[in-house]
């Protein structure tokens, strides 16, 4: 090992990482603390979605309040995932309770985890997928 990769390996190994706050939309919740109620009563927010080209199945749909962060022209402009990653990312901003005005915004980093691919986007390929048999 050089003694370059060493020093790499030890400043990683020193360095940490703080969850300070989350944010997250799920079927019935678009937050942490109505998420945590949810799952404490055994409510699932799964109900039933009518796709063109599938019928009928169940599905979890999120609501939240999607021009809270951006404006309505700017969620237009991708996709639902990217929506919710903005305002997930906001909402574990504000959880987090970090007053940015005597704080280094540069030291701030947000993760974002998506579960989701747009749902027009899957139902469309699911449908051309089996036009082939």
């Amino acid at each position: 090992m050089s003694l370059l990769s060493a020093n790499m390996k030890q400043q990683a190994e020193n360095q940490r990482i703080v969850i300070t706050g989350v944010g997250l939309v799920a079927p019935g919740a678009a937050n942490l603390t109505d998420f945590r109620a949810n799952l404490l009563a055994g409510r699932s927010g799964i109900s039933t979605i009518d796709l063109r080209y599938m019928g009928v199945h169940p599905a979890g749909i999120c609501q939240f309040a999607e021009t809270r962060y951006r404006k309505k022209r700017e969620n237009s402009r991708g996709t639902r995932a990217g929506c919710i990653a903005v305002y997930c990312a906001n909402e574990a901003l504000v959880d987090a309770g970090i007053d940015f005005s005597t704080y280094d915004r540069a030291a701030t980093g947000v993760y974002i985890g998506l579960t989701e691919h747009g749902t027009v986007e899957t139902e469309n390929e699911v449908y051309n997928i089996g036009q082939y048999g």
